[in-house]
């Protein structure tokens, strides 16, 4: 059967790829009209057309190796992207064959074009999607997986990776089954299989073994992927929580008290925040009385405790952190007379408490909160160690020298109780060790813990029925000014000292801090976060004098607040605060320099000082 040349051309037009006939120099020797369409050219226009005129100029290399390649005979399909006549882009996918003559010699290249714009579009969406979860995964705290319908691992994110200390083509498939431990690996596959063929959600805790070696236990929790009807496999996160079983272990061993150096640093750091606005609002109080009234002594008093609790609060964190606080030149026989009210209120009502406390006592360069702790525990020790009945307790400072050489102070804490074994003497030390029924085996741990790392040394002297008496030996420090332990009034009005953006989400603290710094004169714009106080700065960025940022709260982090008040005016005074030590604030913004670091609670007077040096200072203190 004869086939007419206009049943060829409808055949062509009716196809509804774009046909494009080209010679080797990439003329124009055939098209159909989709072929124009796809290129935004009138059909007619199309024998003018080469088709390296349709290409961006920047992949004008790529299209002529593309050309050259398919001419020669690949007859691979590529997808590439094209200019239309008005400029923009349209991308296609390209499948040429070389046309030959009767010789063999390729005369000219058949293309056809097909549009798949909108395909690129859904996989750049689809991309961008997946940028998006992997940035979130990513900066989550949490070990995050995807599996597939097969019950393989598909995808781990960074922190899993990480913990591994593999990378993903390590993990991916079933080979993350070998870090589970061998005594776990078959139940967790069980219940594995057993959520994939329910499409259930499910949580268990399984030992996996970390990048370092050391098996950690971790609560996996997976919930099931389903898109119309189709299951997709599961997606799972691992929440390391090793810390928290050995934590509840030691809780259930030691009385339901040993959980108090795991939650410490978390319950402290609120705790010193609710301190810190006693602390606030008793300044309040005082510039409201007069200096002679009744009252005035009550709330300093009130002021002084708090702070005192805060300053322990304060040591807790350290301890519980492992971090190293601060030290200052501490007189150790001031330091005792100062807690002495406190100490008589903690012991057994029928104790005397006895001070001999030596005057002119040398310095020791020391964490203040940190001696009290220790002088706290000692004591309460010798409470409990008269039973309930009546005795005395006797504190005693004085000179020392300490390894025949250095000079020293010493601490004895003496009591009439019931006096201690050998046996008991080896290990009154040791963590957890304890011979009181609801005792928490942790005091003296502690105490040890501070006086070595203070450089000194403790002892104990005692006999069963003769009671005891502990020695502590400290080196003394450089000559320096001693600090005022007892705080400082609040400062009189000096004028207008400027606007104090104040960041804080404690709320409680924040408003006591705000009325204080307004009674003194300046200007103060309070933000509960990070994304308010961003927006308020915004509002005008020149106004703000100084920022005063916590660096621990929900939502932005400090750090990411700094560096945004940074991007909008480069040149913000920004001063830290945190109830941890200057050390963990400084991690927590790492990589930039803050005008200056105060701890919590705050003593308005070193507030206020920081506050008029940042309003009128560009350098850091």
């Amino acid at each position: 059967m004869n086939v007419s040349e206009e049943t060829y051309r409808r055949i062509v037009e009716a196809v509804p790829e774009g046909i494009w006939v080209v010679n080797p120099e990439g003329q124009t020797i055939f098209s159909n009209r989709r072929m124009a369409e796809l290129l935004g050219v009138a059909f007619e226009t199309m024998p003018e057309q080469s088709c390296f005129a349709c290409v961006f100029p920047e992949e004008a290399e790529d299209a002529q190796r593309h050309f050259a390649r398919t001419l020669a005979g690949d007859s691979r399909p590529f997808e590439f992207r094209l200019r239309r006549a008005d400029g923009s882009p349209i991308w296609v996918s390209i499948s040429c064959r070389p046309m030959y003559d009767d010789a063999g010699v390729p005369v000219a290249l058949l293309g056809l074009f097909s549009d798949i714009s909108e395909r690129k579009k859904d996989e750049a969406a689809l991309r961008g999607s997946e940028e998006r979860f992997r940035a979130l995964v990513d900066t989550a705290p949490v070990l995050t997986w995807l599996s597939g319908p097969e019950k393989t691992a598909t995808y781990f994110n960074s922190p899993a990776m990480a913990f591994a200390g593999l990378p993903l083509e390590q993990l991916v498939g079933t080979n993350y089954l070998n870090l589970v431990h061998p005594e776990d690996r078959e139940g967790y596959l069980n219940i594995i299989f057993k959520a994939a063929n329910a499409r259930a959600p499910f949580s268990t805790e399984v030992r996996f073994r970390r990048g370092d070696g050391e098996y950690r236990w971790l609560l996996v929790s997976a919930v099931p992927r389903i898109s119309d009807g189709v299951y997709l496999g599961h997606l799972g996160t691992g929440v390391d929580v090793t810390d928290l079983k050995r934590s509840y272990e030691q809780h259930l061993a030691a009385q339901n008290l040993e959980s108090l150096g795991v939650l410490a640093a978390g319950v402290a750091h609120d705790f010193n925040n609710l301190l810190g606005a006693i602390v606030g609002h008793a300044d309040c109080a005082q510039c409201e009385l007069d200096a002679n009234s009744p009252a005035a002594e009550d709330i300093d008093r009130i002021r002084v405790t708090a702070l005192r609790a805060a300053e322990i609060v304060s040591q807790l964190m350290t301890f519980a952190r492992q971090e190293t606080a601060p030290p200052e030149a501490t007189d150790l026989s001031r330091l005792v007379s100062e807690m002495l009210d406190l100490l008589r209120v903690s012991i057994s009502k029928a104790a005397v408490l006895h001070t001999e406390l030596a005057p002119d006592l040398p310095t020791i360069l020391a964490n203040a909160a940190e001696i009290r702790q220790v002088v706290m525990n000692l004591i309460i020790n010798a409470s409990e160690a008269l039973l309930g009945n009546p005795g005395s307790i006797t504190i005693r400072t004085t000179c020392a020298t300490l390894d025949g050489e250095r000079n020293g102070v010493r601490l004895e804490i003496e009591d009439t109780g019931t006096g201690m074994t050998e046996e008991v003497k080896a290990r009154i030390f040791d963590p957890f060790f304890t011979t009181r029924f609801v005792g928490r085996g942790l005091g003296l741990s502690a105490v040890q813990g501070i006086v070595r790392r203070h450089g000194g040394s403790i002892d104990v002297e005692s006999m069963q029925g003769a009671g005891s008496r502990f020695i502590v030996l400290l080196p003394c420090g450089e000559k320096a000014k001693i600090a005022d332990s007892t705080g400082v009034s609040p400062a009189a009005p000096t004028g207008q000292h400027g606007t104090v953006l104040f960041i804080d989400d404690e709320d409680a603290l924040r408003s006591a801090v705000a009325k204080l710094l307004r009674k003194r004169d300046f200007h103060v714009v309070e933000a509960a976060d990070g994304a308010s106080a961003i927006e308020k700065f915004k509002a005008d960025p020149a106004a703000v004098s100084v920022v005063v940022l916590d660096v621990t709260m929900p939502g932005m982090s400090g750090r990411e607040v700094l560096e945004e008040l940074r991007r909008i005016r480069p040149g913000v005074n920004v001063i830290l605060s945190t109830a941890y030590s200057r050390e963990t604030a400084m991690a927590a913004v790492e990589g930039h320099t803050p005008w200056g670091f105060v701890r919590k609670p705050y003593q308005i007077d070193v507030l206020i000082k920081m506050l008029q040096q940042a309003a009128g200072s560009g350098s850091t203190p």
